[in-house]
């Protein structure tokens, strides 16, 4: 995680500071960087790499969503249930 932090500014920051999306049983975090100009983040405690991004605030909590759904539904697919 430290890695990552790195490449920009913590959005919890303007969310205060502690703010973790929830969905359907998951967790993910929100970063922005400032240069790409790009909110973005990952699914968390998970066994896969699941990443989502927008260009605005506003969308990033529908973009983790979406993300959430494509990951369950890809699980269903492959018959994985962890």
């Amino acid at each position: 995680m430290k890695r990552l932090m790195d490449c920009g500014t913590l959005v919890n920051t303007m969310l205060n500071n502690q703010k973790i999306l929830k969905y359907k049983g998951y967790e993910g975090y929100v970063y922005f960087s400032t240069e790409d100009n790009l909110y973005y983040g990952w699914i968390l405690d998970i066994k896969d790499l699941v990443d989502y991004n927008s260009e605005t605030e506003d969308d990033i909590e529908n973009q983790f969503r979406l993300a959430v759904d494509d990951y369950i539904e890809f699980k269903k697919e492959i018959g994985r249930d962890d």
